[in-house]
């Protein structure tokens, strides 16, 4: 799939204006608390953007919305956040089926943006990274004056706080040796000569000189603290700024290229890049997005069961085996009584085996007889002083929050699991 737009053909879509991408200060706080899908159509085109809250955990809401938007829309392509689109299309990101290792990482230590990159792979729908190459956001803040040993502490001041969600800081005792493997060897920096790359050392000077703004040691730091969200902003949250001008703007260049191509293109992104590019979308496909209320959304349960019925249908009496012996036992014993009785002998047994015959006729009757059945209260009916020792059918309970199909994200995602192991 080539994502150059072809311009050969007219585009349905207004082509992006990307002066109407919107500062995040200032914006509703729920925006970026709940994930959720904002549904973009003009004509045949459609634009399916999923707002996500950054998490690891498989049971929770992002990845209930990715799925659920996936299975309802079936997209053609899907672009994911934290790959470089340089990587090309359904790139392998490099989980080895073999390692136990690498399943648990897959499992347990990967965002939204990796599970939902391996559910395309298994559901064979295509999908590309859409970041940013490095080389142009370091190019980028130089221009703004920093430096590139400024620009690499911003990464890592970033990364950080993934470090910390995905349980990789549990021992702090550890972080000086990941942050100086990270500097020296991260591939995002395979641009810069390795004796120009910024040292641990060097990272803790510029740390420390911005550290009363950042009011926190360096191990406690969260996604906020680099994220710009603030009108008082840091010194890594201006940088941020910079950062992700460059990454919002080729996203929406690629988001743009993709539909001129496909008519169904899915997107999985943080909510404030949502945030930020919605009004350059709401141009192109001239009018705001619709926001999809799926299954689980607003905390609603995920499927709505019908009550149980609150009356029973009567159960047909049947005789039991006891009734059925004791019935064939009579017609034994009449038949050996009459035969007695034709002999004219033996009349004292003639009359016990007659009266067994009375006797164990009247015991089948007996056992045939079942009361009819009885036809519980309505739920919501008080029962009868009289039947206190029944209670009334409740209605059934509500489902808990699952997926569409009744599974949780958990099994999807062995399932999944599964697949990758196959397939990378």
């Amino acid at each position: 799939m080539t994502l150059t737009p072809d311009t050969s053909a007219q585009s349905e879509l207004t082509k992006p204006d990307f002066s109407l991408a919107r500062k995040i200060e200032g914006a509703d706080n729920k925006h970026f608390i709940t994930p959720h899908l904002e549904h973009f159509t003009k004509g045949n085109k459609h634009l399916y953007y999923v707002g996500t809250k950054h998490g690891v955990d498989f049971e929770n809401r992002t990845h209930e919305v990715i799925i659920q938007a996936t299975t309802k829309h079936a997209p053609q392509l899907i672009i994911v956040e934290g790959i470089a689109t340089d990587k090309g299309m359904s790139p392998s990101l490099g989980f080895d089926p073999k390692k136990p290792s690498d399943r648990e990482r897959f499992m347990r230590h990967s965002g939204e943006s990796v599970h939902t990159a391996e559910m395309a792979r298994a559901k064979h729908i295509p999908f590309i990274g859409g970041e940013a190459s490095t080389k142009s956001i370091f190019e980028a803040l130089e221009k703004k004056g920093y430096s590139s040993k400024e620009v690499m502490a911003l990464y890592l001041v970033r990364t950080i706080p993934i470090w910390e969600r995905n349980g990789q800081l549990k021992n702090k005792d550890d972080f000086p040796k990941m942050a100086s493997d990270y500097l020296a060897n991260n591939s995002q920096f395979s641009d810069i000569p390795k004796e120009q790359r910024l040292t641990f050392d060097e990272f803790k000077a510029i740390y420390d000189a911005h550290k009363a703004e950042m009011g926190k040691e360096m191990t406690a730091l969260t996604a906020s603290d680099s994220n710009p969200h603030s009108a008082k902003a840091n010194y890594f949250q201006k940088m941020s700024a910079v950062m992700d001008e460059v990454r919002d703007r080729h996203l929406i260049e690629l988001i743009s290229a993709s539909l001129e191509k496909t008519d169904k293109v899915m997107v999985v992104y943080g909510n404030a890049h949502q945030y930020a590019s919605a009004p350059v979308f709401e141009k192109m496909f001239d009018g705001k997005a619709h926001v999809e209320q799926l299954l689980l959304d607003e905390g609603k349960p995920a499927i709505k069961t019908t009550p149980a019925p609150t009356t029973l249908p009567p159960v047909e009496a049947k005789p039991s085996g006891m009734a059925s012996m004791l019935k064939y036992g009579s017609f034994a014993l009449l038949g050996a009584g009459v035969a007695t009785l034709a002999v004219g002998t033996l009349p004292i047994a003639t009359l016990g085996l007659l009266a067994g015959s009375a006797v164990a006729y009247t015991g089948s009757r007996m056992a045939e007889t079942r009361p009819a059945a009885r036809i519980p209260m309505p739920a919501s009916e008080p029962a009868k002083k009289a039947e206190a020792a029944e209670p009334a059918i409740q209605p059934a309970p509500e489902q808990a929050k699952a997926r569409s199909d009744g599974k949780s994200w958990v099994a999807s995602a062995q399932s999944t699991g599964e697949h990758v192991a196959r397939s990378v």
